[in-house]
């Protein structure tokens, strides 16, 4: 009904415009000579009007299709990692359910373990007669080789939130959003005088209005989920969890370029795969550590209002008036894992296969990712070496800093 309405007026628009143009032309006919320079100027004004104002248009109803169907959705390659069996994982999934009882989530209909050092959610959403959606929580094997059950339970508590907020479904309809004014942009650029088409500058200023104003809107739902986390676990389990899964991803990152390698290009060790040789590399700081940390990186962090996540030191101000919570499950995580071994080696596999941009994509299929991580800002690289380096040398100095893992 709503795509008749909108055909409805568009059609109303044209024959309104149309009729204009006619009785324009028709007074310009029977008009004196010395008024007809006048005339002709409105008639070609009112002609470049219609011009431009189908183009946009055309490019308006192009959007609604993009908006509401899967006509510029990437291939659904959500199909990131590897489904976990419910009955064969059902400790995990049972974990995840009360989790997502604490903050009010509906729960998953898939759970996938990836090869990435990134926890997130997405909705895979398609669209007819009735609206079809596949909630997916992904988890990343890093984080199940070193964490403990409390540790993801803070990261679970922290993406089922989306959930629950709506993050991910308006996450469908933004990406489809600015995906469809992208690729406007990109086929106008195509062409050779695109800079002097004002439906060229039309798409761009929206473009750039909304990502302006998409940022406080993401930076809004990450706190919004940081507290109903902290509010489940308490605000130190949350506040260490964010630390060190700031810590892993990096970490993670430095084992795959130091992982031993023969000369062929497989492991030196048959029986190591990455992630077990990321756990037994794995430091995991004291409370020391992790003010260390906190100072450095409220030093090196630069916000920007183009952000998809607010800074870890804005989110450690959040979430620190929380009080904590005695209970505490050390449990190691892949206890919870059905055939953990045989998963790590598949995902050992996948690591060193891909290569570049395809390790680590920035959507899945029609969704941008909720994930967990804060991404580095702008000068990331710098913060690398000056939060990393300065916390190594700072645990060479105190070696009462570090608890060895794994």
């Amino acid at each position: 009904m709503a795509l008749f309405e909108l055909i409805l007026i568009y059609f109303g628009l044209f024959v309104v415009v149309f009729s204009e143009l006619l009785r324009l032309s028709w007074n310009l006919a029977a008009s004196p000579w010395e008024i007809r320079p006048a005339m002709m100027l409105r008639i070609a004004m009112l002609a470049a009007s219609i011009i431009v104002g189908v183009q946009i248009a055309r490019r308006f109803w192009r959007g609604i299709v993009g908006l509401v169907t899967n006509r510029y959705d990437r291939a659904p390659e959500a199909q990131v990692g590897v489904l976990l069996d419910r009955e064969e994982n059902a400790a995990l999934y049972e974990l995840v359910a009360e989790v997502g009882k604490l903050v009010d989530s509906p729960s998953p209909d898939e759970i996938r373990i990836s090869h990435e050092p990134e926890c997130f959610v997405a909705e895979l959403r398609s669209f007819g007669v009735r609206t079809r959606r596949r909630l997916i929580l992904v988890l990343g094997m890093p984080h199940l080789a070193v964490l403990n059950v409390s540790e993801l339970s803070v990261i679970l508590a922290h993406e089922l939130a989306h959930f629950t907020g709506g993050d991910t479904t308006l996450g469908v309809f933004d990406y489809r959003f600015i995906e469809t004014l992208r690729r406007a942009l990109f086929e106008m650029r195509r062409t050779t005088v695109y800079w002097a088409s004002p439906v060229y500058w039309y798409c761009r200023a929206f473009h750039r209005l909304f990502l302006f104003l998409s940022g406080p809107v993401q930076r809004y739902q990450e706190l919004r989920a940081d507290c109903l986390s902290a509010a489940a676990f308490g605000g130190k389990l949350a506040i260490d969890t964010l630390l060190n899964e700031w810590l892993l991803a990096r970490q993670f990152e430095a084992a795959v370029v130091t992982f031993p390698m023969d000369a062929h290009g497989a492991p030196a060790d048959d029986d190591q795969d990455v992630y077990t040789w990321f756990a037994s590399q794995w430091r995991q700081f004291s409370l020391a550590g992790h003010d260390y940390l906190r100072r450095r990186l409220a030093e090196e962090e630069r916000p920007s209002i183009l952000d998809s996540h607010p800074t870890i030191q804005a989110r450690i101000e959040t979430m620190q008036y929380y009080p904590p919570r005695d209970l505490e499950d050390t449990r190691p995580v892949l206890q919870l894992i059905s055939q953990a071994t045989a998963l790590a080696s598949q995902l050992h596999q996948v690591v060193f296969s891909r290569t570049g941009d395809d390790i680590w994509p920035d959507s899945v299929a029609n969704s941008p990712r909720n994930s967990y991580s804060c991404p580095l800002p702008s000068d990331g690289r710098l913060l690398d070496r000056l939060a990393i380096a300065n916390i190594l040398k700072f645990r060479t100095q105190s070696p009462a800093i570090t608890e060895t893992c794994g």
